[in-house]
């Protein structure tokens, strides 16, 4: 490898400028023009980084006990279809779902933004236009100058040729283009940054491990960490960069003993930075650390999803941002060409690719590309480069064929990116026939729409409106005499009241859970979804305003970590139209979400909240999944 004096560096200087002037301008276009002048930015996933902000410095509610107020932001910026972003304990308080790493990066805009709000006619109240405007062009001081950085790593190790063509290649040709210009506010781009800015100053350490070194690289390994946890994974880059051989290993590990000094300056710059989460967790929960994650899909690390994060039409790596690929032979040519940096990236490479193959909704919620993999292309950039450098040395007919191979990956990168942002493709729905269907196509062919998943609602309600395409089954009765699904305890049969034969089901203040039924996904169906519908009688002998039941469906986790559900859906009896002594009726649709694994269950019950007695019979549950089609 050459390594070359900086007066020859201008042409990647020249274009990481170039690329970081095009990225703002195309953010600013995206959001003025394509969402309503950056309306409702503060949203999804964005908005439980970011609670911590306005109910701490506007509300004074940092327990977001005041319900009103969830009620009003839901109101007025409709920033989701449920309020999943935050976990409600028993004593009444709610935690944000994620750890305050983003809130820290967004306040210093977020105060801009209040003080905007304040001295205009906008409202001060956190999600007003200012609180929009404001941090969404403020996480672009965070996300463009990691493109520097990156440009910075590889002139350590790469001409200047070899980190331009690399540059344009991690820049535009794979979803970071989609996730600095479109989703800038999500945790990825600035997280590209924050990989980037980590293995700078943990080089600058290993080489002179001074105090102040020490503390930068704690504090920074701190933020990025309450950011989002899973990156952990940097671990392995402390543990092997520059590690070749078991001596070198153990070379590392006396460097860590003789220098315990400079660790702990780092473990204590790590400790600041997570102490005022410590003191929120400890304040709302009682305990000083707290498993926030409780609503989100959690992981099963036995079952890593390595496959379908590999080669999925729904989405994955090597479908949609095919040029990932390279990243792949570069580690192996790094094994000779680059030794001494080969166990940490290859170790990396396979602990980031196993952790977030574990992530039970594996698929990256509705994004374009696997966007959890965005923030480790800083790191990446470096096998890239080793492949370029290596295909540069080649002969003529091998660079002539891969050049426009990967020129081609380029823009189709770019292409598909503007598919998404034009609504040509789903986030959540692709499939292998919608992709051929629509591959390089600017409008959607006539009919194509059908060959997608099915459109799923996330709002409480959803309305199954055409049962012709789907073969309907009965997967359970309960006329609690003779026809059961599943055994019955004694204890629930009465037969005082009963809409036919002889029992029916008695739910009283001792006994609040009826019943349940229970089955497996993949004995419900072998789609990616059923539609159920549950049906009922019930008789209330109170008024269920004062002694209230609901129908209860969801799909419970078959794993472990983050929440016991997958889509929990309850009908209130008590806000339907009913009569009190006399026999009523419900039928309920239910969708089921799409399986974090097949062996997710379907469960269906009636809880009863009353102290009086509540009796139903003739429960029928009936699956609906989707007609062969010929």
């Amino acid at each position: 490898m050459t390594i070359e004096t900086k007066q020859n560096h201008r042409l990647s200087f020249y274009t990481a400028t170039v690329i970081v002037v095009l990225i703002f301008v195309m953010h600013f276009w995206n959001r003025y023009y394509n969402y309503s002048n950056f309306s409702n930015m503060i949203g999804w996933d964005v908005l439980s980084y970011y609670l911590y902000l306005p109910f701490t410095f506007i509300y004074h509610d940092i327990g977001m006990k005041d319900h009103e107020v969830i009620k009003y932001i839901f109101d007025n910026y409709h920033p989701s279809g449920t309020f999943y972003q935050a976990y409600k304990l028993d004593t009444g308080n709610w935690v944000p779902a994620y750890t305050m790493g983003f809130a820290i990066l967004y306040l210093p805009f977020f105060l801009i933004a209040h003080l905007w709000a304040y001295f205009s006619s906008y409202p001060a109240d956190g999600f007003s236009y200012p609180y929009q405007f404001c941090l969404e062009n403020g996480v672009m001081l965070y996300i463009l100058p990691g493109i520097f950085l990156v440009r910075k790593i590889l002139l350590k190790f790469f001409n200047d040729k070899v980190t331009t063509l690399t540059l344009i290649t991690i820049l535009l040709g794979t979803n970071f283009w989609h996730e600095s210009i479109n989703d800038s506010l999500m945790p990825h781009g600035v997280m590209f940054t924050a990989f980037a800015l980590f293995l700078l100053l943990l080089m600058n350490w290993l080489e002179n491990p001074s105090n102040r070194n020490s503390l930068s690289l704690g504090l920074l390994t701190g933020i990025t960490l309450l950011a989002r946890g899973s990156e952990v994974v940097l671990i392995f880059l402390v543990l092997f960069w520059g590690v070749q051989n078991k001596n070198d290993m153990v070379n590392r590990f006396r460097f860590f003993l003789v220098k315990w000094k400079m660790v702990l300056l780092v473990l204590l710059g790590i400790f600041l930075v997570f102490l005022p989460q410590i003191i929120h967790w400890k304040l709302m929960t009682g305990h000083f650390i707290f498993n926030s994650y409780k609503n989100t899909e959690g992981v099963d690390w036995a079952n890593p999803n390595l496959g379908k994060v590999l080669f999925s039409f729904k989405k994955s790596l090597l479908i949609y941002t095919p040029v990932y690929a390279l990243m792949f032979f570069g580690i192996l040519l790094m094994r000779k060409r680059m030794p001494y940096y080969f166990l940490a990236m290859f170790t990396f490479f396979i602990g980031n690719l196993y952790l977030l193959s574990c992530w039970a909704a594996w698929w990256n919620g509705y994004s374009f590309g696997m966007r959890y993999f965005v923030e480790s292309y800083s790191l990446m950039v470096i096998p890239i480069a080793c492949f370029i450098e290596w295909l540069l040395e080649r002969k003529v007919l091998l660079k002539v064929f891969l050049f426009p191979l990967i020129a081609f990956l380029i823009f189709l990168n770019l292409f598909q990116t503007w598919q998404y942002m034009h609504y040509i493709w789903d986030g959540e729905r692709m499939t292998a026939k919608y992709y051929i269907a629509t591959f390089l196509k600017t409008k959607v062919p006539e009919g194509a729409e059908k060959l997608m998943e099915i459109k799923r609602n996330y709002g409480e309600t959803e309305e199954f409106s055409n049962p012709q395409d789907y073969d309907k089954r009965t997967i359970a009765y309960y006329d609690f005499d003779s026809i059961n699904s599943s055994i019955i305890d004694p204890i629930f049969l009465d037969s005082s009241v009963h809409f036919s034969g002889t029992y029916s089901c008695k739910l009283d203040a001792n006994h609040i859970y009826s019943p349940t039924f229970r089955l497996p996904f993949n004995v419900l169906t072998n789609s990616d979804h059923a539609w159920v519908r549950t049906s009922l009688h019930y008789f209330p002998v109170f008024d269920l305003k004062k002694n209230p039941a609901s129908l209860v469906v969801q799909m419970s986790r078959a794993g472990k970590g983050g929440r016991e559900t997958n889509k929990y859906r309850v009908v209130d009896l008590d806000a339907l139209p009913y009569k009190v002594g006399e026999w009523n009726e419900i039928t309920f649709d239910y969708l089921t979400p799409y399986p974090l694994s097949y062996k997710d269950q379907l469960t269906v019950y009636v809880w009863h909240r009353g102290q009086q007695a509540f009796y139903y019979d003739n429960l029928k549950i009936d699956a609906f999944t989707p007609k062969v089609q010929n």
